[in-house]
């Protein structure tokens, strides 16, 4: 069963607040691109609202320009380093085309009379006045306690607009702002609708009921039958989404520490990776990146929008491959038997596949050794090769076996 009550009103709202919105574009003739409207989770009932009105206002005045929604509670936000309006759901990106001064004065105008009658909603104008942060021309609309900007234009009207039926700013803040919607045949009639055009599964449920306990600060839950599942884990926890050297060059990433990296996904480095990318799947993985042109089109952090499920599970596939052949090849047969059963041990060793056979040696060691010196309880060879990853004397990879320790509530030395 779903984990609770909220969790479940959460869910609601991410499968009816983002397609609701989605159903508004397609109507007045407008797009999202690449689902980034929810990649990285619900949007406020609140925000899709004021978007809506936005957008009808819009299409009375200049019904030939076409705006696209770039993003929301989205993927690339939640891989930054700071926290904005973006991951809690409170802010869309809009494009307009054609990009004319014309155009943004146009769509500025109707910004400001909905500023000037709606209370906590702000915008930033990132084509003329671009923040730090910014990624590219758009316009920035947020609904909070707070106004994020004050208005470019601040253009005074005589015809305001009120969004009615806003739950508040102080509500939009806080997840039991799904305490107002009405669950009624209608709206459970498309949560399911959404879950099957998701491929949403009685697994996939499962793992939903779980809850997600690295935000307490307790351990992370693992099944040693689901070799995805801990995949998916690692690929959520301690990787990423997309990553080419072009995206340091254009500006789309703006840290020095990728100037060494090459071209990654999910962790999978297409290059130094090695065999792995010349399995079937690793070029289905590929081919599948090329063919969106993820190169040029993709944000840093992103995770493949519609072809996120395709690229996951093709990175299962390489890496169940290669952890099989590890595995027998450098730990000792008791040593497996221990380290299939147990899912501290089995994360720890999946992971290794990410760094390498090299790394998977040394770890594999620590935990033969032990075994041969009869040390057979699994948490303790747990902590062993943790705390052999903590201590390696590489930087990346003692990062890598502090963050297991944190996911797994294992105590490091």
């Amino acid at each position: 069963m779903i984990g609770s009550y909220t969790d479940f009103k959460k869910l609601i709202l991410e499968a009816a607040q983002a397609d609701e919105l989605r159903d508004k574009l397609t109507t007045l003739g407008y797009s999202e691109k690449s689902k980034e409207l929810s990649s990285g989770g619900d949007i406020t009932a609140d925000i899709a609202k004021i978007v809506e009105v936005v957008l009808d206002e819009f299409k009375k005045i200049a019904p030939t320009v076409k705006i696209k929604v770039t993003s929301g509670n989205d993927v690339f936000h939640h891989n930054l380093s700071y926290v904005s309006r973006h991951t809690k759901g409170q802010a869309i990106d809009l494009t307009v085309n054609p990009n004319t001064a014309e155009t943004r004065q146009q769509l500025t105008a109707v910004l400001d009379r909905v500023s000037d009658g709606t209370p906590g909603f702000s915008y930033i104008d990132e084509y003329s006045n671009p923040s730090k942060s910014a990624t590219g021309g758009h316009f920035h609309l947020s609904y909070g306690n707070h106004a994020e900007n004050s208005k470019t234009a601040n253009a005074k009207t005589d015809d305001p607009i009120t969004v009615t039926g806003l739950t508040g700013a102080a509500a939009a803040d806080s997840t039991e702002s799904a305490a107002s919607v009405i669950i009624d045949a209608d709206l459970i009639t498309r949560l399911i609708n959404t879950l099957k055009e998701k491929n949403f599964s009685e697994k996939n449920l499962a793992k939903f009921a779980e809850l997600k306990k690295t935000d307490s600060g307790k351990a992370i839950e693992l099944d040693v039958n689901d070799f995805d599942g801990i995949v998916a884990k690692v690929i959520d926890n301690l990787e990423g989404g997309y990553y080419h050297p072009d995206m340091l060059n254009d500006g789309r990433v703006k840290d020095d520490r990728y100037g060494n990296s090459g071209e990654t996904m999910m962790g999978i480095d297409r290059k130094a990776g090695g065999a792995i990318n010349t399995t079937p799947e690793g070029i289905k993985f590929w081919n599948l990146i090329d063919s969106a042109n993820a190169r040029s089109e993709w944000k840093w952090g992103y995770r493949g929008g519609q072809l996120e499920t395709q690229l996951r599970e093709l990175a299962g596939k390489m890496i169940k491959r290669y952890y099989d052949t590890y595995a027998t090849k450098y730990l000792s047969g008791p040593a497996l038997a221990i380290v299939n059963e147990n899912p501290k041990l089995l994360f720890n060793f999946v992971y290794s596949v990410w760094n390498g056979p090299g790394w998977f040696d040394k770890f594999a060691e620590t935990v033969n050794d032990a075994v041969r010196r009869g040390v057979t309880d699994p948490e303790e060879l747990a902590k062993l090769a943790i705390n052999r990853r903590a201590n390696s004397g590489n930087s990346l990879i003692s990062q890598g076996g502090k963050k297991i320790a944190t996911l797994l509530d294992v105590q490091v030395a």
